[in-house]
């Protein structure tokens, strides 16, 4: 696990030797006070350790301090190490389980309790790694940290891309508790017949003002984003299954189009796997078995070509996209999730779903099952 506190540490042991000495107490006399072994405090001023959460308070109080001083607080964390700390609690979640991680998490957020930012990252970190609670009795105090940790963004940003992505993140977490409504009031404004237009007033200026590299980098932004959203729109509508044939037709015709012409096989979302498992059903609910297995197979070529663990990657159409995408809170690269996990939600939409009973004889649906399970099992 990678610690970008590793020099912070060194700086914290400097801190206690030089306010111990301040006061003339001896080592000993410190760890008396804390109820903690001289051989500790020994280790902290020579930064093989740092002393446990709970006494930082005691200490900085001890030496009339902040604690933001006894910890040497930085304002603000660069992009890379934010990334840094959600790939150590990934680690941790993996090794020792949630709860674990998620006293690691309140530790990181003591110190960085006031960057926005931040506050998102872990915000997302903690919603996708809600997977690996066991009992879903044990889930509410989760949601409530990411509701505390969104709210926190809303109070002291007014960025109008982090309060954004706080109100993204609250409607997922409505949508994981069944609390629909909920989610309807924050969306209506969405539907508003009033478009701003402000990313493209900005990207038009980039051109008309010469900043060619600039123009095409917010150009891709904006492609890439609408052509994910608006397949993730028509995914939502293929989820009520086909009542209206033709229609369904036109949906799946035109998901078709902006996954091909767009090539976005290539740096596959969740909205471009979801549009093939729900073509399939869908076909296959209309009892056109040759289709439904169609789609299948595509859904299984993009798995066949995924490198694990996944990271979204720029492609030609998109080659500016990378450092946008590794930037961005929703769709970073970091996962929380096993690798097995992760293969085990790719197969159980196709090996343990019953709207795909009706296929289970043909020898091409064998074959499909087949190449899952040595792809992911």
């Amino acid at each position: 696990m990678e610690n970008i506190f590793s020099n912070k540490v060194l700086k914290l042991g400097d801190i206690i030797s030089e306010k111990r000495k301040e006061i003339n107490w001896t080592q000993e006399e410190l760890a008396g006070y804390l109820g903690v072994t001289k051989a500790s405090v020994s280790k902290w001023e020579r930064g093989r350790s740092h002393p446990d959460i709970l006494l930082l308070p005691e200490i900085a109080t001890l030496f009339n301090i902040t604690i933001d001083e006894l910890l040497c607080y930085e304002s603000n964390l660069t992009n890379n190490q934010i990334v840094i700390l959600t790939e150590n609690l990934s680690s941790l979640l993996n090794e020792k389980g949630i709860e674990e991680a998620y006293k690691q998490l309140n530790f990181y957020l003591r110190r960085y309790k006031n960057q926005a930012k931040f506050l998102i990252s872990m915000a997302q970190w903690l919603l996708n790694s809600t997977y690996a609670v066991k009992e879903e009795k044990n889930l509410e105090k989760y949601y409530k940290k990411v509701f505390e940790l969104t709210g926190q963004v809303k109070n002291i940003s007014s960025n109008t891309i982090y309060l954004e992505e706080a109100e993204l993140i609250e409607s997922v977490t409505y949508m994981l508790k069944k609390e629909y409504s909920k989610i309807i009031g924050i969306g209506e404004k969405l539907l508003s017949p009033v478009h701003n237009g402000l990313d493209e007033v900005y990207i038009s200026a980039l051109l008309a003002n010469g900043n060619l590299d600039e123009f095409e980098y917010g150009f891709q932004i904006l492609l890439y984003q609408n052509a994910v959203n608006t397949l993730g729109i028509i995914v939502a509508k293929l989820t009520t299954l086909p009542v209206n044939e033709v229609w369904f037709a036109k949906l799946i015709k035109l998901g078709e189009n902006i996954i091909d012409l767009l090539d976005l096989k290539e740096m596959p979302t969740n909205s471009t796997l979801g549009y093939y498992i729900f073509a399939a059903l869908g076909y296959c609910q209309l009892g056109k078995v040759e289709l439904a297995l169609f789609y299948l197979e595509e859904y299984t070529g993009i798995i066949e070509n995924l490198d694990f663990p996944i990271q979204l990657k720029g492609i030609e159409l998109f080659d500016k996209l990378e450092e946008w995408l590794d930037n961005n809170v929703i769709f970073q690269s970091t996962n929380t999730m096993k690798e097995e996990d992760v293969k085990r939600a790719l197969a159980e939409p196709i090996l343990n779903n019953p709207g795909f009973s009706r296929l289970e004889k043909e020898e091409k649906f064998k074959n499909i099952v087949k190449r899952l399970r040595e792809i992911l099992l």
